[in-house]
């Protein structure tokens, strides 16, 4: 399903080209769940909560620590193949705990260090199994200005921009619309992911939905979308399977509407705002917490997911635990926490659990 790169998290760099970061979204959820992780980039190290109880025990309790390439460079959390925590450094570096031991052993040692199409210039770079082989390549979405807003597929799977001549590819989605955020997942449910982006400022969304990596428009099979323009531009997009259907739902996420955080869930998968009447859903989080930055999270692998929240400047974590969409507080069922917090700030991600 998805991840995003991970949705990332509060310092972020994507929800990010929105507002801080937001990662992408990428591949099918993976049977063991998924976990948060806090990422603080001075150290280059991930506090992943591997025993999903979303408090920070440390290994001893059952938690767990990885630290990627200490050496490089502070970078952003991004969440590589097979959900390794990874980071990018500058304009094309990326950098995973590939082996997921937890150390940085580097190329050598069955880690990845790269540097992917550095010559299109600065760009966000996630992984997504375009191609359904079970391996998530690394994409590139250089965000230009106008006609050039592309991605770059290392399709091949060798790290190395090669070219389309090469085995590599270059995705065209919406080139005329200028920059956008970038996204992966599987938005009709038929079981491959699709690349897409997202412009928050006119509530737009595209997706190459007949996965070709040409702009055919609705017209030939692809597809482009508003979604709740009247109640203005979303703070970030996302997707989640809050319904446990085959496609991911388009989650609409807002600092404030109507006064409070809110997210407008599509959970009908028409790609349109039809409202609770028609199918569609209104979700809260902790709404007296303030705005943070938005995620999903399946945590029993089971392709359901739940909406979740954090605030990285209090390392405060927020969950639907229960799946309701309304929050219901921890004695309720949902789950608040604080996670981490003796390390400072940091920026959050979604791993899948090793």
């Amino acid at each position: 399903m998805r991840r995003n790169w991970s949705f990332i998290g509060s310092v972020g760099f994507a929800v990010g080209l929105v507002s801080a970061a937001t990662p992408a979204l990428a591949g099918p959820p993976p049977a063991q769940g998924e976990v948060i992780a806090k990422f603080t980039s001075a150290t280059s190290l991930f506090q992943i909560d591997l025993n999903q109880n979303f408090i920070w025990d440390g290994g001893a309790g059952g938690d767990a620590t990885a630290i990627v390439a200490p050496g490089a460079g502070v970078g952003s959390p991004v969440v590589g193949d097979a959900g390794a925590p990874c980071k990018q450094v500058g304009a094309s570096s990326v950098f995973c705990d590939k082996n997921r031991n937890g150390t940085w052993n580097g190329n050598a040692g069955g880690d990845l260090s790269a540097v992917f199409a550095a010559g299109a210039g600065a760009g966000t770079i996630f992984f997504a199994d375009l191609n359904g082989d079970g391996t998530e390549e690394m994409v590139k979405f250089y965000n230009g200005v106008g006609a050039t807003n592309f991605f770059q597929v290392d399709t091949n799977q060798n790290t190395i921009w090669n070219g389309s001549a090469g085995g590599d590819s270059v995705v065209n989605i919406a080139p005329s619309v200028a920059g956008g955020v970038p996204f992966a997942c599987d938005c009709d449910g038929n079981g491959t992911i699709e690349l897409g982006k997202y412009v928050a400022a006119t509530s737009a969304v595209y997706v190459d939905l007949n996965n070709n990596g040409i702009w055919n428009g609705n017209a030939g099979g692809d597809k482009s979308a508003t979604i709740a323009v009247g109640a203005g531009p979303a703070t970030t997009f996302l997707f989640g399977n809050l319904a446990g259907s085959a496609a991911e739902e388009l989650i609409k996420h807002y600092a404030s509407l109507g006064g409070s955080e809110a997210f407008q869930v599509d959970l009908n998968n028409n790609f349109a705002w039809n409202g609770g009447a028609g199918g569609d859903g209104v979700a809260s989080l902790s709404p007296g917490a303030g705005a943070g930055v938005p995620c999903t999270i399946d945590l029993d692998g089971d392709g359901t997911t739940v909406i979740c929240k954090w605030i990285g400047a209090s390392s405060s974590v927020f969950a639907d635990l229960n799946g309701n969409r309304a929050w219901n507080g921890n004695a309720g069922g949902d789950k608040a926490a604080t996670f981490a917090a003796g390390g400072g700030a940091g920026v959050f991600v979604v791993l899948k659990k090793p």
